[in-house]
C-alpha cells in the first residue's frame, strides 16, 4: 500500500491497517520490470525507467513496417513474374516470325 507501506494480497479490496481503499482499476504493469504501477506514472517509481507511449509506438510503427515491405515485396515479385513472362511472350513471339519469315 502506497501509505501504510503494508504488504496486502491482490483480492483485498480495503487496507486492513489503514482503511484506505484499493483502487486497482487505474493500475498497470510497467513494461522494464513487471511491477503494478499508476497508469498515469511518468516515471516507474519501483525501477526508475521513464514511461512514456513511445514504447507503444515503436512497437506499432514496427509491425506496420514490416506489412509495408511484405506489400512492397509481392508487389516488385508480382512485376518481375508478369515483365519475365512477357519476355518470354516477345521471344517466342520473335522465333515464330524468324520461322515464318526464313
Amino acid at each position: 500500500m502506497e501509505n501504510c507501506k503494508e504488504e496486502i494480497p491482490e483480492d483485498v479490496k480495503i487496507c486492513p491497517v489503514c482503511n484506505e481503499t484499493l483502487d486497482t482499476s487505474k493500475k498497470t504493469t510497467c513494461p522494464y520490470c513487471k511491477e503494478v504501477i499508476e497508469q498515469d506514472s511518468k516515471v516507474c517509481p519501483v525501477c526508475g525507467e521513464t514511461l512514456t507511449k513511445s514504447v507503444n509506438i515503436k512497437i506499432k510503427l514496427g509491425v506496420k513496417a514490416y506489412i509495408s515491405i511484405a506489400i512492397i515485396l509481392v508487389i516488385l515479385l508480382g512485376t518481375l513474374g508478369i515483365l519475365t513472362a512477357r519476355a518470354d511472350d516477345i521471344k517466342s513471339a520473335y522465333t515464330v516470325i524468324q520461322n515464318n519469315s526464313s
